[in-house]
């Protein structure tokens, strides 16, 4: 883990990114803001892999980012506001997005700007993430979170208070 302490500084990102593909890195993931623009750069220039994030950044490095990390947070809002509307949001409680904001995994896929991602996810690949995502959309996988659900009801308890 490398944090730069300074999000704006794509200059400091790209040195970060520099220290760990010295360090014999494989793939970054860089959460960074614009320092990630850094990042990304440096691992353009060393041939070496990364995971763009909040929104499809792999039009800015087609032959090295391979993904993007998508929070969809406008499809979100636009279904929290319906439900709202519609009266099916109770006052106090959480509410958590999942498959229907993010939706099945577009790696490689033809909407994809990736062209490293085309080329690395295999039709077998691309099948079996198709086939995880149909479970966990339907229920019979359960994807971990940073909290139990038990923990969110908690959590949604004390807030409403």
């Amino acid at each position: 883990r490398s944090y730069t302490g300074d999000p704006m500084d794509a200059t400091l990102g790209k040195e970060y990114a520099y220290s760990q593909i010295e360090r014999g890195v494989d793939i970054i993931y860089a959460a960074a803001y614009l320092a990630g623009v850094g990042v990304y750069e440096a691992c353009d220039e060393s041939n070496i892999l990364s995971i763009g994030v909040d929104l499809d950044q792999c039009w800015m490095y087609p032959d090295s980012m391979v993904a993007s990390m998508l929070k969809n947070i406008g499809t979100g809002l636009i279904l929290f506001l319906k439900n709202f509307v519609e009266g099916e949001i109770e006052p106090g409680s959480l509410y958590i997005f999942g498959t229907e904001v993010v939706g099945l995994c577009g790696m490689g896929m033809g909407g994809c700007a990736s062209e490293v991602a085309k080329e690395l996810v295999t039709t077998e690949i691309r099948d079996n993430i198709e086939a995880v995502s149909n479970k966990i959309i339907a229920g019979e996988i359960k994807v971990p979170g940073a909290f139990d659900w038990d923990s969110f009801e908690e959590m949604g308890k004390k807030l409403s208070q």
